[in-house]
């Protein structure tokens, strides 16, 4: 993309120049989101180059220039823009350290990248390894934003010590820049030379291509101010609609039975004529539209599910936009009942059901923290258990976003599952999901029951001395008021059932054996005291 014209992108207005350099082993590009449909993800810009001592530089630069944009632009939307560049980097790498060492005319190959990211956010980032470069200029000042990663041999030459392609694992140093207008990046494929940098950016990227190798300067004219509408713009405009009646037709769907109804929310069962398949429609109710929190939390939650798919998060079905006509969420109807629901049945949840529950709820609060979602409403309502055997989380609503910071989250979840640093104004994270995760086992195999009174927690051995004493010892811990006490993560809780599982004894704690003498004592002494009372009485 070689332009003059000013550059939007996710909130930002750039002016932007790029040019060639006189070696064909450097390669320079600028890629925006929308042709990759990741909007939000914004501008890219980037210079490669390849490693003249290894095999098919040209090829090596182009290649990790597109491997690397592909991999920022593709990653999972819930994901920030550092984490989705260090697994871009880490895909791009895999490819190239193969190909070097797999095909012998690219024995050796790699590439130095340096990258600016330009998402949605009010902060650059920049990505570097090799020895291309990045600098800021600012107020007239120059000011290096990378450092090489060169290291010198005894002959005096310079080998590289980072690169793509190099090692099994690649390093990159990653520099977040508090943006203003009026800042200037410049992207180069060699050192930067005194000279005059303030002409526009076309030309100064031609000047600078002259002599310093590629290169790509990017002018900072506003700065991004994203709302948290934008998360949900799909689906904004629609409007919500009274709730529809068993037997009527709404979009193609035949609405079925209610299967749940909330203070804002329904969920009815319904047949969809055009896709010939069962579904579950969540509606939203009129009141919803007077809560602004719980509006967001619906349209975040859509946003959420169109965009993160996964074998424990419930599926959210794709309508052309032709088709909607007013707000809803569709779901495949799923077999099977809330884990609230079985907790209330006879028997009791045994511990080899409890644990299969557990371990595939930890597995599902680590799948959503890898696409950086924190769920902040686990409770029994909100797991189905499907006939099957497996789980499926429900309800995305109140999920927090760390990855995109300019996301404003509210306090959110179910208070008696909420960690107490949640209410002293602590961010939700993994601790404070294990925190839900207790509270929900203990409910699960006490039969209902919270492990909190007014004054006092209760042991799972109270509700529940069947059970072995490790399992109560493990619930304790992830419900633990300290948070550095707790279990780091959901993988840790998980670690620790499996522990148990294996090494522990299943059964529950012994009874003490009755002692024959302290017994025969005991009648004695109350016989003693009995002959007592009753002389006492004459």
């Amino acid at each position: 993309m070689n332009t003059s014209a000013p550059v939007t992108a996710a909130g930002w207005t750039l002016d932007a120049g790029e040019a060639a350099g006189p070696e064909a082993q450097e390669f320079r590009a600028l890629y925006r989101g929308e042709d990759f449909s990741a909007p939000r993800r914004g501008l890219l810009a980037l210079v490669t180059r390849g490693d003249s001592a290894g095999g098919a530089p040209d090829e090596a630069a182009q290649v990790a220039a597109r491997l690397f944009a592909e991999g920022f632009f593709g990653g999972l939307a819930t994901l920030s823009p550092a984490v989705a560049a260090a697994r871009a980097l880490s895909s791009a790498n895999s490819w190239l350290f193969r190909q070097s060492r797999a095909d012998p005319q690219r024995l050796g190959m790699a590439a130095s990248l340096c990258a600016l990211a330009c998402p949605a956010s009010k902060k650059l980032l920049i990505v570097h390894l090799g020895e291309t470069r990045a600098y800021l200029l600012r107020d007239g000042r120059v000011q290096p934003l990378t450092t090489d990663h060169l290291r010198p041999l005894p002959s005096g030459a310079m080998v590289l010590t980072r690169a793509l392609g190099l090692d099994r694992e690649a390093q990159a140093d990653v520099v977040e820049i508090d943006a203003r207008p009026g800042d200037r990046i410049i992207l180069l494929g060699a050192a930067l030379r005194e000279g005059n940098l303030d002409s526009p950016p076309q030309t100064l990227a031609e000047n600078l291509a002259k002599s310093g190798g590629a290169a790509v300067v990017v002018d900072i004219r506003d700065v991004a101010a994203p709302q948290l509408d934008d998360l949900a713009a799909d689906f904004a405009d629609l409007p919500i609609r009274p709730p529809p009646q068993e037997g009527d037709t709404l979009d193609g769907f035949v609405i079925g039975r209610t299967i749940y109804r909330g203070q804002y929310t329904l969920l009815k069962r319904a047949r969809d004529t055009v896709e010939n398949r069962d579904v579950a429609l969540k509606l939203p109710l009129p009141a919803m539209a007077q809560d602004k929190v719980f509006h967001a939390g619906f349209l975040r939650e859509a946003w959420i599910g169109a965009r993160t798919r996964g074998r424990y998060m419930a599926d959210y079905l794709d309508l052309p936009r032709a088709r909607r006509s007013c707000l809803y969420l569709v779901m495949p109807y799923y077999h099977g009942q809330t884990l609230d629901a079985r907790l209330k049945q006879a028997p009791p949840v045994s511990l080899a059901e409890g644990a299969g529950i557990a371990a595939s709820l930890c597995d599902a609060v680590e799948d959503l923290a890898r696409r950086q979602v924190v769920h902040r409403d686990i409770k029994p309502e909100n797991i189905f258990l499907l006939t099957s055997g497996a789980i499926k989380l429900l309800d995305l609503g109140l999920a927090a976003l760390p990855g995109l910071e300019n996301v404003r989250d509210e306090l959110g979840g179910t208070t008696r599952y909420m960690a107490p640093e949640l209410f002293r104004g602590a961010a939700a994270g993994p601790r404070s999901e294990v925190f839900a995760l207790g509270v929900t086992l203990y409910r699960m195999f006490s039969g209902g029951a919270f492990p909190f009174g007014r004054r006092e927690a209760f042991p799972l051995a109270r509700a529940r001395p069947d059970l072995p004493e490790w399992l109560g010892k493990i619930i304790a811990q992830a419900i633990n008021a300290d948070p550095n006490a707790r279990f780091a993560d959901a993988a840790a809780l998980r670690d620790a059932l499996e522990h148990g599982l294996a090494h522990e004894d299943w059964r529950s704690p012994p009874k003490r054996p009755l002692n024959a003498l302290m017994l025969w004592r005991a009648l004695a002494g109350a016989l003693a005291l009995l002959c007592l009372f009753l002389l006492w009485r004459r």
